[in-house]
């Protein structure tokens, strides 16, 4: 079946967690795209569970792109 994000809170403010499922063969690299499609923030390797600051983004939308050897999935959320 496909993988599925979740990612929570959602709206956030300061730090999202993102359960990304299934993902269990190791780290998982994580990106976060603007609306428009410019990348304003990258993770490599980062063990489960997942947990990215994002004070320093300014409000607005975002999609979070979850990578592992196997898997790859994306999800939306907000910035407040």
């Amino acid at each position: 079946h496909s993988p599925l994000v979740k990612i929570y809170p959602n709206p956030a403010s300061e730090v999202i967690r993102v359960g990304a499922y299934p993902m269990q063969d190791g780290p998982a690299d994580i990106e976060i795209f603007s609306i428009v499609g410019q990348r304003v923030l990258i993770q490599k390797g980062i063990p489960g569970p997942i947990s990215v600051n994002i004070c320093r983004l300014p409000a607005g939308s975002y999609l979070v792109k979850v990578s592992s050897p196997s898997v790859s999935a994306t999800a939306a959320f907000i910035k407040l």
